[in-house]
């Protein structure tokens, strides 16, 4: 079957797992870098790869990590001080949700697909650690799907001190009695299967009016900031690599499955928040 005739089959198809924007002007990048090659090297008569344009994509400015100030002004937003306070939403996303992936974020330096994907099956406990299992697997009895962005993504993310005295496991006790099965069921998938399109709108709006409005600082900063916390509490380059799910750039470091989740615990309690003002923060979680 030709190109063209697969493209019409599955084009307006719903249900069908899509790719973003981003990983097709990756995957044609490769193709095009090939063809580009074997045009010079005469091969062929034509780079047919050269001047394809992605719709959609757009390239995306460089990305920092938040400084300890800025997260300060973050987390002193009345989303999370004085959520009572705020104006009602018509956003389908929760203040609650929005609170949450927040937190965690704060915490585990996790994607917000990877959290806004969490089943309540996939938080555990094992050796007295609660922890979230970030994995692509649903068992067959839920109607879910779940990626990540790559094989070294699969991971266990012990839960953070903080994130246990703010009330999440008993918030993850309440979606349990309420019979959902998924952490954040306000999150709906778009057509390309991405739950946190819209979290990730508001998410980086609340970032703008609380810091200030650099491109450069969205939801994915966290991510940047999670790293360097752990640096600057002399946790093993191994260890946040594991926690955040990077592949290890040595040979070596891919034998074993890597720390065992209470040693990651006791390394992840060094993290510490001090530059924030927790004590709003936890009178607003009561």
């Amino acid at each position: 079957m030709e190109f063209v005739d697969i493209h019409a089959l599955y084009a307006d198809r719903s249900g069908v797992d899509r790719i973003s924007p981003q990983s097709i002007k990756k995957y044609l990048g490769a193709v095009q870098a090939l063809l580009g090659f074997a045009f010079q090297e005469r091969f062929i008569p034509a780079n047919t790869g050269a001047g394809i344009k992605v719709e959609g994509y757009t390239k995306k400015s460089t990305r920092r990590p938040f400084t300890k100030d800025e997260l300060a002004q973050l987390f002193a937003a009345k989303l999370f001080t004085a959520p009572w306070s705020q104006p009602l939403s018509k956003s389908k996303v929760s203040d609650s949700t929005l609170r949450w992936l927040f937190l965690l974020g704060l915490c585990t330096g996790a994607r917000i697909e990877e959290l806004g994907q969490i089943l309540l099956a996939d938080i555990k406990s094992e050796q007295g650690v609660p922890y979230i299992d970030v994995t692509d697997y649903v068992m067959d009895e839920i109607d879910e799907r779940k990626r990540v962005k790559t094989d070294g993504s699969i991971r266990v993310i012990p839960l953070h001190p903080k994130l246990i005295a703010l009330g999440f496991l008993d918030h993850v006790q309440r979606m349990r009695s309420s019979a959902a099965v998924r952490l954040f069921p306000d999150l709906e998938a778009d057509s390309l299967g991405v739950k946190t399109k819209e979290a990730s709108r508001r998410a980086n709006r609340l970032i703008d009016n609380a810091v200030g409005d650099d491109p450069r600082l969205v939801f994915y900063s966290f991510r940047h900031s999670f790293k360097d916390l752990c640096r600057d509490a002399n946790i093993p380059k191994d260890v946040h690599d594991q926690l955040m799910g990077h592949s290890p750039a040595d040979v070596g470091g891919g034998y074993g499955l890597g720390r065992a989740i209470g040693n990651l615990a006791a390394h992840l309690q060094r993290v510490r928040f001090l530059f924030i003002d927790w004590d709003p923060i936890n009178v607003a979680a009561k």
